[in-house]
């Protein structure tokens, strides 16, 4: 089974960028801003529409709060869905101009981790990579998933540095 794998990894070369696509044989220019243009506008609506019910929900939860501690959300609220809705967009367009798609099938995933798995496991490829320069791409992703990896950390701790420690006020140590 290790040897097929390396004799396929051996014959298939490394994938290169995708060559620019151009758009303009498909379909003539102000068709594909039109569509743009009404898919953003409906996208919009949809998110509007997701925003104020979700505002109408958490309405009641926010005033208790507000009432019990004093603090006034409304100005926050109002940042907080702009930020989204910004957010949104710009992931919208990435989405749309990169042409990204869901994987079709379970399959599909399955290959393309069985893949990255047999490449890493395999000395001729790193050898391969090193001598070519890819490496300096494969460290960023590297530098990238450390990065999303470690904001997801801060913002499941609630701190930036370390875990919350919760203050004793007896000391547990032996007394010398």
């Amino acid at each position: 089974m290790i040897h097929s794998v390396r004799a396929t990894l051996r014959a298939a070369p490394l994938r290169t960028a995708a060559p620019a696509r151009s758009f303009a044989r498909s379909a003539p220019r102000a068709d594909v801003g039109s569509s743009a243009k009404n898919a953003a506008e409906g996208a919009a609506k949809q998110f509007s529409n997701a925003a104020e019910k979700a505002r109408a929900a958490a309405g009641p939860f926010a005033e208790r709060i507000q009432g019990a501690t004093g603090l006034n959300f409304g100005a926050l609220s109002e940042k907080l869905v702009y930020n989204l809705r910004v957010a949104g967009s710009l992931f919208k367009q990435v989405y749309v101009a990169e042409g990204l798609a869901p994987p079709k099938s379970v399959a599909a995933v399955r290959e393309a981790y069985a893949t990255l798995y047999a490449r890493a496991a395999n000395p001729e490829y790193w050898s391969k990579v090193a001598g070519n320069g890819e490496w300096k791409k494969i460290a960023v992703y590297a530098v990238e998933a450390l990065g999303i990896f470690s904001i997801g950390e801060i913002i499941g701790r609630r701190k930036l540095v370390g875990y919350p420690v919760k203050k004793h006020a007896v000391s547990h140590a032996p007394a010398h």
